[in-house]
């Protein structure tokens, strides 16, 4: 039976339709009978068949477009007829209808869907005898969530209180969409969520700040590995709003916004956003101890900071802290305070003799929280083989590891792009699964608690890194089915690691035509970062040894869709991606002596077509660093003309930097051109620039490449110490080096560098330091 059959069945049995009351008795009539929120047999036995229908329906989102509205009108039809409400309580099947068709609806969340769902909302309390409240928005936001619509569910959430039902917003649904956004928006978009909440009457508290924080830290560490921090900015605009909302002076964001620098060892930011907190509002609910507490941490960081762990623990016996070594605190709640002084101690800390010595002195017995700050130490250090160390000593102690202890140890591993790695990463994520059951990505007894079992963030690293091993993997489709089933039962959402995803199918393709039907068929489900995943791994695509040189056609193509999905358009990170394939062809070319006539022109011809749609690009302002590695790529593709072109454009426009001064001193150096090392010489000149070591380098091997010994040995002789440059043994060498071939010109620079540079020249090797005869 379908669906257009069910809602006529009415007829069939006898029952005479008549039209809709138009008297002002009978919209009396109807308004009361609206009124009770009560059905008739009828009613119910057509909402029934309805139901049983579209639940076998294969294309229910079109059902609910087509035949929706005829349910409406049949129940609308026979509550005008004076019938007898037998029906004065939903049935449960009302229930499930209703939420199937708004899950529905707000998956696909295209404009006419959400006009559809105000409907429903709308025809609520009539149709299915309920009115909407908190928990039906709930249902939409989770389903908007789910499909990656954040913007949408922002939107939604933004206008509740103007759609039917009279519902207002709440904390529950705005933290909701700040989890989802959690490691992937940017500051500013998380901030502008804030203000949202303010004007929609639902202010932040102190916890959605607390997360605020957290997933500030989250994005950037995801995004830099840990090798650099968020600007006091972006901070001080959070305390701008907190004080807004009259919410500065909090111990716990004080301590928070001092844990974030802190941890990660930027002592002097941490400091000064503590101060910056503490003086932002007139009200300050920072008892005297608490504050007191704060300075005594920040002096045991800062003296591990400098000294390490035996300067910090001699302070501490110094200071005698003893009014804090309990466990608990009944006067201002914080419940371990011993373990923040714990952790000051260990700041800087990454080996567990410190972590040993530390519990010696102080007394204090180390927890899960100390273990991992001596991992994410190591690991920030790039020693990762010692992370992996104290993560087995710490499990030998006793310590069940949990998702932020790990996480560090995988997103190493995972970044290395290798077989061997990944492997030691996938080992490791088993034994957490195995070590900590199953809870739901939205279990914990507060957003803020540390996630145990494997999280978001332990499944994305896991994911890109696979798409980086994919092709040397014989079972890399069996981990793909076996990393998704896994995120399924913990309940985190596919979309968030959709990109990944398509890389790894990629990987199994034969040809570019197959990887891209792949992207074809799951890109529905992708977000800005996803398709820059996307368009990393479609460029990096290799079929066989040859050097792949991908279709810019189909990438920009990939690069529009991510446009036209209304996702922001990022193309700074769109050409950087590209030119970051290219400049690892070229490597790849030179390295297998891959240098067919034909082959090279098409290289080249991508180059230079790359760089006309940056030229071209309304929304791009071209950084430096993306001309540097467009003027980089000319030069080691041969292409002089081109490479000087460039550097023409950012002379024109200003935007060059240290890289670019030694980038064009190579390149009149290989294209054989002292003019335009001249050329080059003389516009620095005149814009007053002052050249570094580095540049200092360059253009002593760029002299000599160019037949110019002369004026290389006066440079390092001469020119680098009056510019307060000082040569240095690598400069020196180069000179020599360059210079060997002729052995009179190497022996004239030999007296040069003896007379000028004596020192550097005491620390010559013998060889450079012997006439050549």
């Amino acid at each position: 039976m379908s669906l257009r059959t069910a809602l006529r069945l009415g007829a069939s049995s006898g029952a005479i339709r008549l039209r809709s009351p138009c008297s002002p008795l009978s919209w009396r009539l109807w308004s009361r009978l609206l009124a009770t929120h009560a059905h008739d047999n009828f009613c119910e036995q057509r909402i029934e068949e309805f139901a049983a229908v579209y639940r076998k329906s294969a294309t229910k989102r079109d059902d609910i477009h087509n035949h929706y509205p005829s349910l409406v009108s049949t129940v609308k039809w026979s509550l005008s007829n004076d019938p007898k409400l037998t029906v004065t309580s939903p049935p449960e099947s009302y229930t499930q209808q209703l939420n199937a068709m708004l899950e529905v609806l707000a998956l696909s969340a295209s404009p006419t869907d959400l006009k559809l769902i105000d409907k429903l909302l709308e025809d609520m309390p009539v149709v299915f005898l309920m009115h909407p409240n908190t928990e039906t928005h709930n249902l939409i936001l989770r389903a908007l969530i789910k499909a990656n619509k954040i913007p949408t569910a922002v939107n939604w959430i933004s206008n509740i209180a103007k759609k039917p039902g009279d519902v207002f917003p709440t904390l529950f649904q705005y933290h909701m969409i700040l989890e989802a956004c959690m490691g992937k928006e940017t500051p500013n978009y998380l901030l502008s969520i804030i203000r949202k909440m303010r004007s929609s009457g639902c202010p932040p508290t102190q916890e959605t700040y607390a997360f605020v924080i957290r997933a500030l830290w989250e994005q950037h560490d995801n995004a830099t590995a840990y090798r650099t921090r968020p600007s006091l900015l972006t901070f001080r605009s959070l305390i701008k709003d907190m004080t807004e909302d009259g919410l500065s002076g909090q111990y716990e964001i004080a301590d928070m916004l001092y844990d974030g620098y802190a941890s990660r060892g930027f002592m002097s930011d941490a400091a000064t956003i503590l101060q910056d907190y503490m003086a932002s509002g007139e009200e300050n609910v920072v008892v005297e101890e608490q504050q007191r507490f704060l300075e005594l941490c920040s002096q045991l960081s800062e003296a591990a900071q400098k000294g390490g762990v035996h300067s910090a623990l001699n302070l501490f016996v110094q200071l005698r802290p003893g009014d804090w070594m309990s466990e608990t605190s009944a006067d201002w709640q914080v419940k371990v305070p011993a373990r923040r002084m714990l952790r000051a101690i260990l700041r800087k800390s990454s080996s567990v003799a410190d972590l040993t010595r530390a519990e010696e002195v102080t007394g204090i017995k180390a927890s899960l929280f100390h273990w991992t700050d001596l991992i994410t130490n190591a690991v920030r250090r790039a020693n990762v083989s010692g992370a992996i160390e104290i993560y087995e000593t710490a499990k030998a102690a006793g310590i069940t590891p949990d998702a932020p202890m790990v996480g560090p140890i995988i997103q190493a591993l995972c970044y290395k792009h290798e077989e061997a790695s990944y492997l030691s990463a996938l080992a490791i994520y088993n034994e957490l699964k195995v070590s900590q059951p199953l809870v739901g990505y939205r279990e914990k007894d507060s957003r803020m608690d540390r996630s145990k079992g494997p999280d978001l963030n332990v499944y994305q690293n896991l994911m890109r890194g696979l798409s980086h091993v994919a092709a040397s993997l014989p079972n890399a489709m069996e981990l793909l089915e076996q990393l998704t089933s896994d995120m399924k039962a913990r309940d985190i959402p596919l979309f968030t690691v959709s990109g990944a995803k398509i890389v790894i199918l990629m990987h199994q393709t034969s040809s570019e035509d197959q990887a891209f039907a792949i992207y074809e068929k799951y890109k529905k489900d992708l977000d800005s970062p996803g398709y820059i995943e996307v368009l990393n791994g479609f460029s990096s695509l290799t079929y066989g040894k040859r050097v792949h040189n991908p279709s810019l056609v189909r990438y920009f193509q990939i690069a529009n869709d991510m446009k036209r999905a209304g996702l922001p358009p990022m193309s700074d990170r769109v050409f950087t991606t590209l030119l970051s394939t290219y400049s690892k062809i070229v490597t790849q070319l030179r390295k297998n002596g891959q240098d067919a006539h034909d082959y090279l022109r098409s290289i080249q011809t991508s180059v230079r077509r790359i760089h006309d749609l940056i030229t071209l690009e309304a929304a791009l302002s071209p950084s430096a660093v993306m001309w540097n590695t467009v003027m980089d790529l000319y030069q080691r593709l041969g292409c002089y003309g081109d490479a000087y072109r460039v550097w023409e454009q950012m002379l024109f426009s200003g935007r060059y930097d240290e890289a670019s001064v030694s980038i064009i001193f190579d390149v009149c150096a290989f294209s054989g051109s002292s003019y335009s090392l001249r050329q080059a010489l003389s516009r620095l000149e005149a814009d007053k620039y002052k050249l570094n070591k580095r540049n200092w380098d360059s253009l002593v091997e760029a002299y000599l490449r160019l037949g110019m010994p002369n004026e290389a040995a006066k440079a390092v002789c001469l020119e680098m110490p009056k510019n307060d440059v000082q040569p240095d043994q690598t400069t020196v060498r180069t000179l020599l080096n360059l210079a060997s071939e002729d052995k009179d010109l190497f022996n004239a620079i030999q007296q040069r560098v003896e007379k000028y540079l004596p020192g550097e020249w005491g620390k010559l090797p013998a060889k450079f330091r012997e006439p050549m005869v």
